[in-house]
C-alpha cells in the first residue's frame, strides 16, 4: 500500500515536471516569459500517457487545431507589432536562459496548478493524468483559452466531459509513462 502511494506520487511529480517544462517551451516560443493555462493545455497534449489527446478525440476535437490556434495567436501578435512571423525563429538562436530553481508561471498557469492540487482527493487514489489537466483547464478556462478553443472549433464543455471520462479511465493504465512525445 505504501509502495503504491509512493509510486503514484513519483508518477505525478514526473508528469508535472514534464507538463511544466513543455508548457514553458510553448510560452518561450510565443515570446512570453511564463506559461499560462493556454500553454499548459497545449503541453498536456504532448505527454506520453496520451490521455489528453484521447480526450480531445473523444470530444470530436483535434488537439493539433488547438495548438495551431495558439501559434496563430503569436503570429498575429508579431504582425500587429510590425514584425514578420519569422522573428520567432530568432528565439531559438539565443543562448539558453539561466535555469531558475522554481517554476515561474503566469497567473492563469498558477491557477491551473492550484486546481490540480485541489482535485487530488477527487482522483481517489489514482495518479494525475494529462486528461486531468485538460479537464481542469476546460472546466474553468480563462479568456485566452476560451478564444483559442473557439477559434479551433472546440466546445469547452464537451472537452471537459471527455477529459473527465478519459481521466477516470487513465487510472487503469500504466502511470509510469509520462514523458513528452510531441513538440512545438
Amino acid at each position: 500500500m505504501m509502495f503504491q502511494f509512493l509510486e503514484r506520487r513519483r508518477s505525478e511529480m514526473r508528469l508535472l515536471k514534464d507538463l511544466l517544462e513543455q508548457a514553458e517551451r510553448y510560452a518561450l516560443a510565443a515570446g512570453e516569459q511564463a506559461p499560462g493555462a493556454a500553454h499548459l493545455l497545449a503541453a498536456a497534449c504532448d505527454l506520453a500517457d496520451g490521455s489528453a489527446r484521447r480526450a480531445f478525440e473523444q470530444a470530436g476535437a483535434d488537439a493539433g487545431r488547438y495548438k495551431a490556434a495558439l501559434e496563430a495567436r503569436h503570429s498575429a501578435a508579431l504582425r500587429r507589432s510590425g514584425l514578420p512571423d519569422a522573428m520567432a525563429v530568432l528565439a531559438d538562436d539565443a543562448p539558453p536562459a539561466r535555469r531558475r530553481p522554481i517554476f515561474n508561471a503566469a497567473p492563469s498557469g498558477q491557477v491551473v496548478v492550484r486546481k490540480l492540487a485541489a482535485t487530488r482527493s477527487q482522483r481517489r487514489g489514482r495518479a494525475l493524468s494529462a486528461a486531468d489537466v485538460v479537464a481542469v483547464i476546460a472546466g474553468a478556462p480563462d479568456s485566452l483559452v476560451i478564444r483559442l478553443l473557439k477559434s479551433a472549433g472546440i466546445d469547452a464543455a464537451a472537452l471537459q466531459s471527455a477529459a473527465t471520462l478519459e481521466a477516470a479511465g487513465a487510472g487503469q493504465s500504466n502511470p509510469a509513462a509520462h514523458g513528452v512525445v510531441g513538440g512545438l
